[in-house]
C-alpha cells in the first residue's frame, strides 16, 4: 500500500512562492542600486538619483507581476522599502559639513575673539569668530572649494570632501592655525660711535622692488571660456595663459562669475608661456588643470557672462565678457 503525503503539494507551493520572493527582491534591488549608483556619477546630486532609481524599481516590479505572475505586495513593499532607504541614504551623502579648527598665536596659544570669514565653492561667505579656547565651529558649509581668512588674513584654503567621504561623520576638522604669527620684537638701541666716523662712501642703491604692472597690461589672460560643452555641462572651462616670460605664483587667486561664484587657486604657479585650465567638475589637480569640484554649471550659456581674475590682494588682473 502507498501513502501520499498530504502536505507535499502546499509545502512544495510554499517553497516556490519563497523562492520568487527572494528572485524577485534581488532582481528589484539589483536595478535599483545600479540606476541610483549611475545617475550619481553621472548627474549632480539631487533627488533625481533616488527618484530615478525607485522609478525603475517600480517599473521591474510591474513587470515580474505581469510576466511570471509573481506577488504583488511582496514586491512592491521591497521596492518602496529600498527606496526610501535611498532617499535615507541620499539625505545623509548630500547634507552640508560642518567645518572645526582652532586659533592660536606664535606661542602657540589660543586666540579668542578671531573674527573669521570663510567663503564657500559658490561664494556665500560664513561667519565664525573662536570661543576662549581658540576653537571656531562653521556650520553647512557644501561640498568644494572653500576660502578661510580673518581680517583680509589668508588662513588656510581646502576643499570639503564629497559626501560619501563623510559618510559617517558630517564634520571636517581642519586643524589648528597660526593667526598673525609673528612673535613681537624689542627693539635694542645702538651705541653710538665714540670715534670720529670714516668718510662716507657713495650709498650704493637698494634693490627696487618689482616695478607694477603697466596699465593696461595682465601677466595673465583669459584665452577661452567653453560655457556650453557638447558632452556635459559641467565640462565648462576656462583657459589662462601667463603671457610673461617668468614664471607667476597665482596662489590665492581668485576666478569669479558674474553672478558671485568664486574659483580660490590652490597652492599653484604658473609657469611662463604655460596655459592652464579651470574645470568646473571634480578632478585632482595638476600643472595644466584645475578643478572647481563642484557639481552644477557656473558660466551662463543663454546670456552674457564676465570672468574676473583677481590676484591674492583683490585686484583685478584681467576680464573677459562673452555673449552666447
Amino acid at each position: 500500500m502507498t501513502v501520499m503525503n498530504e502536505h507535499t503539494p502546499a509545502s512544495a507551493d510554499a517553497s516556490l512562492a519563497v523562492s520568487q520572493a527572494i528572485k524577485g527582491i534581488a532582481s528589484i534591488v539589483s536595478i535599483m542600486t545600479m540606476v541610483f549608483t549611475l545617475l550619481e556619477i553621472l548627474l549632480p546630486s539631487s533627488f533625481v538619483q533616488p527618484v530615478g532609481a525607485l522609478i525603475c524599481g517600480l517599473a521591474v516590479t510591474i513587470f515580474l507581476v505581469w510576466w511570471y505572475k509573481w506577488n504583488l505586495a511582496t514586491l512592491l513593499t521591497a521596492s518602496l522599502a529600498f527606496g526610501l532607504l535611498l532617499v535615507i541614504l541620499h539625505l545623509i551623502v548630500t547634507r552640508p559639513a560642518v567645518v572645526t579648527g582652532g586659533i592660536v598665536d606664535s606661542q602657540q596659544q589660543p586666540q579668542a575673539g578671531v573674527s573669521l570669514t570663510l567663503t564657500d565653492v559658490s561664494g556665500v561667505a560664513h561667519s565664525a569668530i573662536s570661543d576662549t579656547a581658540g576653537l571656531f565651529t562653521i556650520s553647512n558649509v557644501p561640498e568644494g572649494a572653500f576660502v578661510l581668512q580673518s581680517d583680509g588674513e589668508l588662513l588656510f584654503m581646502g576643499q570639503v570632501c564629497s559626501g560619501w567621504r563623510r559618510l559617517l561623520s558630517s564634520g571636517q576638522d581642519l586643524g589648528t592655525f597660526a593667526y598673525r604669527n609673528v612673535a613681537p620684537v624689542t627693539p635694542v638701541p645702538t651705541p653710538l660711535p665714540t670715534q670720529e666716523p670714516p668718510t662716507p662712501e657713495p650709498a650704493t642703491p637698494l634693490p627696487t622692488q618689482e616695478p607694477p604692472l603697466t596699465p593696461g597690461v595682465s601677466p595673465v589672460q583669459i584665452v577661452d571660456i567653453d560655457y556650453a560643452p557638447a558632452a556635459s555641462p559641467l565640462d565648462e572651462a576656462v583657459i589662462l595663459r601667463n603671457v610673461t616670460d617668468t614664471p607667476l605664483d597665482m596662489t590665492g587667486w581668485q576666478l569669479e562669475d558674474k553672478q558671485g561664484h568664486v574659483f580660490p587657486f590652490p597652492s599653484f604657479t604658473l609657469d611662463a608661456g604655460a596655459r592652464v585650465t579651470i574645470w568646473t567638475k571634480e578632478g585632482e589637480n595638476s600643472r595644466a588643470d584645475l578643478f572647481w569640484n563642484i557639481r552644477t554649471s557656473v558660466w551662463n550659456d543663454d546670456v552674457s557672462d564676465t570672468a574676473t581674475l583677481r590676484n591674492a590682494v583683490g585686484d583685478v588682473v584681467t576680464t573677459y565678457t562673452y555673449t552666447p
